[in-house]
């Protein structure tokens, strides 16, 4: 039933009538919209969006639910053009009876920009949904931020993660084993951690969105079946870095003048490309999320990004007489911390927070929240807080949250001196030297007319540094630790990643209804990389093992293991054998994780869990320690590695076969190994396996 004008009480209508009264609505509204001179053109995409958007809102003093789907244009109260728009719109859906004649703009608390009102169209995403669902998995996505690069240290480096240095003492690690989430989740959740050192937006999208199940020990995983993913982006393209560059070190990496750098960059950061490419990524991680199939309803999925943290004191001026170039001031200029230039980079970060938070406030609608309340942890804890000069040039003290040039203790995994002293502090500059300039003659004849990146090229840019320190001659304490120092700069240490996780859960929690039983997955519907900590467990360094993609899925409880009463389907059995390399010497470098079927396809034995305790590569299978694999067959199956030729030997009774033989009664198939140039063995950025997929079959 139609309201009369002045009426707060709505009925439920049928479909049919809801329908015929949108029809109604849009053509009034588009005769408003002729009558008014409003623009259709350039205005579509906001159009189409948000104003024909079924929501669920209260109405002032009516009550308006989901049934009725009463339509509302939620647009921008702050821009004369919209709050126009909006009029037009309240006015064409009073007059067909989808909403009360009188004008909520009071109720209007979400605001969509054409920017992400294009971007949600193009993904077809439905409103949000509230989710009554337990979090059984997290998904971590994002740049160095996330990733934790380089904290806490060497020993801190997951495994596998390769050049996206994920380290354990990121702040996802640790949201993912606060002890908060049994207070309103049960229990903790498991964590797919994807983040990627050096990410930009459109790399996010590219290799951090895979579907399927995760697997740690691969640079990108796949995302799994999260409920809620988690993550910071748009920092690199921001270029922090060229600013850091540019004002800070002065490496000749870049070459850039300090406020050319900071003016280019405040432009980008307020450029309309830049908040479209950021709701676009958000559109994106959305829109995978809900395909993913862990949140039930896919509606329910939620997204939450954060912004960075100001580096800087930039009120006391006792760092106007620091200056932490690489190169004397003779040969690059100086560049002094004065409080100007640290207000200014502070001020760029606080710029591209506001544009994160626009965005995920127009995308709140779609279950997209902005994540703040933990930069002030960090007060007394950043570059340049009071301290003596010679502290201020190199502040390498726990009490400092940041990672400095010279800070200490990569190998070893500390903070640094927690005692407010610079001890122990490194001369990067000069170790990079040595390294790279070894001869001391060619090291003595450096000046401003013969600078480093005139004897070495490596010194031009990043890339080409980081890949010479890589191959640098010797494998002394000095070499091993060059590139994290410099990855590792301007990135929280693990304890300034605490109250970023903190904020993480208190958003999470603050955004989730109580569980509903009926709605929740199982445990084993979500896949996951790293699982759930215990309930005391502090943050390890080792991943869950991998999940072959050709293997059949193990159960979420315990690992298949023999039947309890040793039979099995007689004819043909196989196995599946994810065989990996490491970087270990050739003689202990081979593993295997199995799985074998019988005739009906049955799992009858699979790798015992705590074979995978080594990152899942399984069980050895070298020459001289081999391995051997049975269930409920009557002889063992042996498994021995070979090098030379590149095959596995099999033997089986009294057939006997290698994982080249393609035919006879025992064959098998082979994948292929995965980089083909064998295992990635780095000094810098840790390594990633190597990974050769077989299939074999025999009579069994």
């Amino acid at each position: 039933m139609v309201p009369t004008q002045g009426s707060n009480n709505f009925e439920d209508r049928s479909q049919q009538d809801l329908q015929d009264n949108t029809a109604e609505f849009l053509s009034q509204t588009a005769e408003a919209m002729e009558a008014s001179d409003f623009s259709l053109e350039g205005n579509r995409g906001l159009i189409d969006v948000t104003a024909f958007r079924m929501v669920q809102k209260p109405f002032a003093s009516s009550h308006v639910s989901f049934k009725q789907a009463n339509i509302f244009a939620i647009v921008s109260m702050h821009s004369p053009t919209r709050r126009g728009l909006f009029a037009v719109l309240w006015a064409g859906a009073a007059s067909a009876g989808i909403v009360p004649r009188q004008n909520p703009s009071t109720t209007v608390d979400v605001a969509i920009s054409s920017l992400a009102a294009s971007a949600v169209s193009s993904a077809s995403l439905q409103p949000y949904i509230k989710p009554s669902q337990k979090v059984e998995q997290v998904l971590a996505l994002g740049d160095s931020f996330a990733s934790g690069v380089g904290s806490n240290g060497a020993p801190d480096r997951l495994t596998g993660s390769y050049d996206c240095a994920r380290f354990n003492s990121a702040w996802p690690v640790q949201l993912s084993k606060l002890q908060g989430w049994t207070s309103f989740n049960q229990d903790l959740p498991a964590l797919t951690f994807g983040a990627c050192s050096g990410a930009k937006m459109a790399d996010l999208v590219s290799t951090q969105l895979n579907q399927g199940t995760p697997n740690p020990n691969l640079e990108f995983t796949r995302i799994g079946k999260p409920q809620v993913a988690v993550l910071t982006v748009s920092g690199n393209d921001a270029k922090f870095s060229d600013v850091i560059k540019a004002c800070v070190y002065r490496p000749k990496l870049n070459n850039f003048d300090c406020t050319d750098t900071l003016n280019t960059v405040g432009s980008l950061i307020r450029s309309s490309e830049f908040k479209q490419d950021l709701i676009n990524t958000l559109v994106q991680i959305t829109h995978a999320g809900r395909a993913a199939g862990g949140a039930n309803p896919p509606e329910s999925f939620q997204v939450y990004v954060a912004g960075y943290v100001q580096f800087w004191n930039d009120d006391d001026p006792g760092c106007n007489n620091a200056d932490w170039s690489w190169w004397p001031s003779w040969i690059t200029g100086p560049a002094p911390l004065t409080t100007e230039v640290r207000s200014k980079m502070n001020q760029l970060v606080d710029q591209v927070n506001g544009v994160i938070s626009d965005a995920a406030t127009e995308l709140a609608d779609f279950g997209v929240f902005y994540v703040d309340g933990f930069q002030s942890s960090f007060d007394t804890h950043r570059f340049c807080e009071p301290a003596s000069l010679s502290y201020l040039n190199a502040p390498v003290g726990a009490q400092t949250w940041f990672w400095h040039q010279e800070s200490p203790g990569y190998l070893s995994g500390t903070e640094g001196p927690t005692d407010g002293s610079s001890a122990g502090a490194q001369n990067l500059t000069q170790l990079i030297l040595d390294e790279l300039i070894p001869d001391n003659a060619t090291r003595a004849s450096i000046s401003e007319s013969n600078p480093p990146w005139n004897i070495n090229p490596a010194f031009d840019n990043e890339t080409a540094l980081l890949n010479a320190l890589d191959q640098v001659s010797g494998n002394g304490t000095n070499a091993l630790a060059l590139g994290p120092y410099i990855v590792r700069t301007f990135h929280p240490k693990g304890t300034g990643y605490r109250p970023v996780a903190d904020a993480f859960l208190a958003s999470i929690q603050a955004n989730r209804n109580s569980i509903n039983a009926a709605s929740a997955l199982s445990s084993a519907s979500a896949s996951t990389s790293i699982p759930p900590a215990s309930s005391s467990a502090p943050p390890t360094s080792s991943p869950a093992p991998p999940t072959s993609s050709t293997a059949p899925p193990a159960s979420s409880a315990a690992p298949p293991t023999t039947s309890p009463t040793l039979s099995y389907a007689t004819g043909s059995c196989c196995f599946h054998v994810d065989e990996w390399e490491d970087c270990n010497p050739d003689s202990d470098d081979l593993y295997a994780n199995i799985t074998l079927v019988d005739n009906n396809k049955n799992i009858i034995y699979q790798t015992p869990q705590a074979d995978l305790a080594n990152g899942g590569l399984g069980e050895p299978i070298n020459n001289g320690n081999d391995t051997t694999f049975q269930g409920p067959l009557p002889n063992p199956i042996s498994i021995n590695g070979e090098h030379e030729n590149d095959y596995i030997q099999f033997d089986y009774g009294s057939l006997s076969w290698t994982s080249r033989t393609t035919s006879g009664p025992a064959t098998c198939s082979n994948g292929g190994w995965n980089p083909r140039d064998g295992p990635g063995c780095y000094v810098f950025t840790g390594y990633q396996p190597d990974e050769n997929q077989i299939d074999c079959c025999f009579p069994c």
